[in-house]
Order: C-alpha cells, then structure tokens, then sequence
C-alpha cells in the first residue's frame, strides 16, 4: 500500500502530462491515418520588378474565404482586411488540389484596383465545405499604370 501511496503521484502527474501535450498541434488526427491540416496562412507580397514592395498580411479567418460554383466548375477564394481596405481574389477550374493556370484575379490595394493575368498556382488542400482552401500563386496585377509581379500564400475557410 506505500507503495502505491508513492507511485500513485507520478501517474497523476504523467497522465496530465501526456493529456496536454499537441493541443496546439496543427496537425489535428481526423480519426484514421490521415492527418488535416488546421494552420492559416495569407499573405501576398507585391514586387515593382525584382524589387518587392509590400506584404500584405490577411489574418482574420472569417474574411477569408473560398466557395465553389457547380455551374461554372470554378473555385472562388478571397482574402479580404476590411482594415487596411486590401483584398485579392482568384477563381481556378474545378474543385480539387492539383496545379493550375488561374481563370480570374482582381486586387485592390491602396485605393486603386488592379486586374490580375497570367496566374499559375498550385492547390495543396481542397477541404469539404466548412474545412480549409489552401496553396500559393503568382501572377501579375495591373490597373493600366502600375504593375505588380505577386507571390500569395492563402489559406481560406470553405463556405461552398
């Protein structure tokens, strides 16, 4: 019994241990062996040549988002800071990962707005509605005056 008086102790305190460890883990098990991926990262960086410029920082979740469309088999994705008053939003084919030349992209940055071409992109993660739209492009962005080359990380919340 003193024994078990003196190891019951070091249970409690390795079962406490153990429980806490990774609750802010990003990488959260669904159930299975597939690991999903709960990190949020959007940000876009604007070059003038091989110069860069700015990065633009997307934080809050809720206005990024990603929805898709059946009727034009297209995905949506904005990222959207109602503060700085800045938003970039692309459409790519379909509704999976994979890579992909962008169909449409739009910017307005400093109170101007800019049309996006030649956008490639790689989609890393295609979440089921609720879950998370994520992956990077570049392209290039111009309101007729001024041209920028981009680089996105964007990460959204699927809302279709």
């Amino acid at each position: 019994m003193k024994i078990l008086k003196l190891f019951l102790p070091f249970v409690a305190i390795m079962t406490i241990a153990l429980c806490s460890c990774g609750g802010d883990n990003p990488q959260q098990n669904s159930g299975g062996n597939n690991p999903v991926d709960t990190t949020f990262a959007a940000y876009v960086i604007l070059y003038n040549g091989p110069t860069p410029v700015d990065t633009l920082h997307f934080s809050d979740r809720n206005l990024c988002i990603g929805s898709y469309s059946s009727a034009n088999n297209s995905t949506y994705c904005l990222l959207n800071d109602t503060a700085s008053q800045h938003n970039i939003s692309v459409s790519f084919p379909g509704n999976t990962s994979g890579s992909f030349v962008f169909t449409f992209g739009f910017m307005t940055y400093q109170g101007g707005s800019f049309n996006g071409s030649s956008i490639t992109g790689t989609v890393s993660l295609y979440g089921s509605v609720g879950g998370l739209i994520k992956g990077t492009y570049n392209g290039i962005f111009s309101d007729g005056t001024t041209t920028f080359n981009i680089i996105a990380v964007f990460t959204v919340r699927r809302t279709q």
